[in-house]
């Protein structure tokens, strides 16, 4: 199946980080001349070809900012969601590729961009209908069926895991899946100038604390400087929803979010801010699983993590999820 090329406007860049910029772009209206087969439309997860079309916003003609190669192209994920649509987001990282470093450096607002979805790394709302699934490996989600889902991201592999966890919390806010469904991201970064989206996320998990929890680490931050961040705090300073740690995401971590997903505490007695620590001392003899997984990081993390969630055949009771199919992958970029 062709996938087409969508133009689409670019209506303004913000850093994000030192080294992240967003760009927030809308879809143009197909004219006489150039009018795609297929209206624009993505699954949360999914990616876009991105390349400029080197025309010259009114403010700031090309004679004065430098311009790709006609022939570049760049990959990156798409940070919102379907709902959004003419308007949709991407987080694109500092590098030495042509395309990305115009965007960080001299794209402009009216800037004109095509773009083309691709990807079968998705969240598939339950209410998208199976029209828009066509070649698309996707996870199918019952209204009714209790779905605890975890999402563990590295770097900028939030990128594509922030649009699924949008796309769930809004189909939770909606009423589309069941009630007692919840949902855990583990977010692990260099440092907490690194951890993309803060704001957004403790939003959701404000609006939704018993359903949505978020725990974040961080690999390469002093631990002086951690220290007096934390100032004996469980939550980065402003945030009551969002704990951190030191290091890598780990077995123990993840052991934590399994156990708030499925601490029997009632709505009543659990605090927004109650930490995973405390809620670990819980115990039972049912073995739970997560019922999907979703990870995306850098080269190897995918690997290391499929080794924690599902360990061998010998050490089967650590497991946190059922089988392989359970656990998707996104490794490309």
């Amino acid at each position: 199946k062709i996938v087409p090329w969508h133009k689409a406007t670019v209506l303004s860049r913000k850093q994000l980080s030192p080294t992240v910029t967003k760009l927030t772009l809308q879809i143009q209206p197909p004219n006489t001349e150039d009018r795609p087969t297929t209206p624009f439309t993505f699954l949360p997860g999914q990616w876009v070809d991105f390349t400029p079309l080197l025309t010259p916003s009114p403010t700031s003609p090309l004679s004065s900012r430098p311009v790709p190669p006609k022939d570049a192209i760049g990959g990156y994920s798409i940070t919102s969601i379907p709902s959004n649509l003419p308007l949709f987001e991407l987080a694109i990282q500092k590098s030495r590729h042509p395309v990305a470093e115009w965007v960080a450096l001299h794209a402009q607002p009216e800037d004109l961009v095509t773009v083309r979805v691709g990807g079968n790394f998705t969240y598939s709302s339950p209410s998208r209908s199976s029209s828009n699934r066509d070649n698309v490996n996707v996870m199918e989600q019952s209204q009714t069926k209790k779905k605890n889902l975890l999402f563990i991201a590295g770097g900028v592999g939030i990128n594509p895991l922030f649009s699924m966890i949008r796309q769930w919390h809004e189909d939770f806010s909606n009423g589309k899946i069941a009630r007692d469904s919840k949902a855990v991201l583990l977010y692990s970064g260099r440092s907490t100038k690194e951890l993309l989206f803060l704001q957004e996320l403790e939003q959701m998990a404000g609006l939704t604390p018993m359903n949505f929890r978020i725990m974040t680490s961080v690999t390469r931050q002093k631990p002086s400087t951690f220290k007096e961040m934390r100032n004996n705090s469980e939550t980065i300073p402003g945030m009551k929803h969002i704990s951190i740690r030191e290091g890598r995401i780990s077995s123990t971590m993840i052991s934590y979010a399994r156990k708030w997903i499925h601490q029997t505490k009632s709505c009543e007695n659990v605090h927004a801010n109650d930490s995973f620590t405390a809620l670990s001392e819980e115990s039972d003899d049912e073995v739970h699983f997560f019922d999907l997984a979703f990870v995306c990081g850098p080269p190897g993390m995918p690997e290391d993590m499929l080794n924690i969630l599902l360990p061998t055949s010998e050490e089967s009771e650590l497991s946190f999820v059922k089988s392989e199919n359970d656990v998707y992958f996104e490794k490309w970029w």
